[in-house]
């Protein structure tokens, strides 16, 4: 299985079902201030969530907020979210043959022939596991 538009939009509704918004992120720069990333999280809100997700881009994954372009509302529902989950990152479950194993995840890039979730260390998955995996990623509680 590769990149379709198909699979992008089902895997867009299984992120929106979850309670969750996926943002363009664009590149980072490999040296910025603090006050620099802020800046640009900041635009890439403004921006709000994708329509739709497209091959070579990378997404991070934000909680449905009242305003979805609106960086001091989605950040307030970030931190709700935080708060009630005790400070603990979203989580996505990946299944390899009966072994599973749970992670962190901020967001995704799609790539043509396979999915990369942002974890600890990067996990690269075909679209098939991606599909599933979306299954399991923690619900924000905000549909």
């Amino acid at each position: 299985m590769t990149y379709t538009t198909e699979t992008a939009e089902q895997m867009l509704a299984k992120i929106h079902k979850r309670g969750w918004r996926a943002y363009k992120k664009g590149r980072e720069p490999s040296k910025e201030t603090p006050e620099e990333s802020k800046i640009r999280h900041r635009a890439y809100i403004r921006g709000g969530p994708a329509e739709i997700l497209d091959v070579n881009t990378s997404y991070v994954f934000l909680p449905k907020a009242k305003d979805p372009a609106d960086p001091n509302c989605v950040q307030k529902t970030l931190d709700e979210l935080l708060q009630r989950r005790g400070g603990d990152m979203p989580t996505i479950t990946f299944i390899y043959g009966g072994h599973t194993e749970t992670w962190g995840i901020t967001g995704m890039t799609l790539h043509e022939d396979e999915v990369k979730f942002h974890t600890e260390e990067g996990t690269y998955v075909s679209y098939q596991h991606a599909l599933m995996a979306l299954d399991t990623l923690v619900e924000t509680g905000m549909k």
